[in-house]
């Protein structure tokens, strides 16, 4: 492999990961006192970013899975 199948391959895994930034930053957004005021929208977009590490290891380690199994993805989490 060379170093551009590399890059391309990592820029893949990192997609998905940084795909729920967006989602997350709105949850957390439309939470917040002065918009809607709902406490667990909040929570949900705070919850994805307290746990973006994880998020990240199982979007890489399933991505960089030969057939993208769901296995590699459990063993990217532990």
């Amino acid at each position: 492999m060379n170093i551009l199948g590399f890059f391309q391959r990592l820029g893949r895994a990192l997609q998905l990961p940084i795909a729920v930034l967006p989602v997350a930053a709105l949850l957390l957004r439309f939470g917040q006192p002065d918009l809607l005021n709902v406490a667990f929208i909040a929570q949900a977009g705070g919850a994805i970013f307290d746990n973006l590490a994880l998020i990240f290891a199982i979007g890489v380690a399933s991505s960089w899975s030969k057939d993208s199994a769901g296995a590699a993805a459990l063993a990217g989490a532990v």
